[in-house]
């Protein structure tokens, strides 16, 4: 078996058509960089280095290869692109990304993310892109030439990204509730550990 063919059976690799990707959550740490270089190979692409800030969906211009922020030239570049879902974020390298070269912004093509998915979670939108120097996770400060707002769960792990335009009374109603709800757990559990303690504290004075 050739080292093609050996990539090709890991559970990690998703081909669609003539592009090759791979998930992250399923793919052994120690593979990593194997399977980055396997992925640049099949596709040509090269891999993407550098910031990112702003984001555009490939829907939303008409020529990819021409940033909608700057006007300057973009190129197609694999990356990790972060995305949330209806069960969480996830991450997927994939050649989905043309980055302009003149400012931190990347056009995305989001369905080749969402047809690429291995869970059978719904597909929301991508909310950044993971530093691959550095491994820290860059989440856009603008979409479509609009500011961003993440809504978090309990454990402040990203839930939604929508724009200021999108957003109106449902996002922040959602985000209100959150924290309404966030509030009321920590009183909880502060009623619940002053209970305790006077629990405690009985029991010591009938000792």
């Amino acid at each position: 078996m050739n080292e093609k063919d050996s990539f090709e059976n890991y559970p990690w690799i998703i081909r669609k058509g003539n592009t090759v990707a791979f998930d992250t959550d399923l793919m052994p740490a120690e593979m990593e960089g194997e399977t980055l270089k396997y992925i640049s190979e099949a596709n040509g692409v090269p891999m993407f280095k550098g910031e990112v800030k702003n984001a555009y969906p490939l829907t939303a211009v008409k020529n990819p290869e021409v940033c909608p922020l700057c006007g300057g030239h973009t190129e197609l570049n694999t990356a990790e692109f972060i995305y949330s879902t209806s069960i969480g974020t996830r991450a997927m390298w994939v050649p989905g990304g043309w980055f302009c070269g003149a400012c931190p912004t990347v056009i995305i093509n989001q369905r080749i993310i969402a047809d690429g998915m291995t869970t059978k979670a719904k597909f929301l939108r991508v909310v950044g892109v993971v530093n691959s120097e550095t491994g820290s996770p860059m989440y856009f400060s603008t979409w479509c030439g609009q500011s961003t707002l993440f809504i978090l769960d309990e454990d402040e792990q990203i839930l939604e990204m929508r724009t200021r335009t999108e957003s109106g009374e449902n996002t922040f109603g959602s985000y209100v509730a959150y924290k309404r709800k966030a509030e009321r757990k920590q009183k909880k559990s502060k009623r619940k550990q002053a209970g305790k303690a006077r629990k405690q504290n009985r029991s010591r004075k009938k000792k």
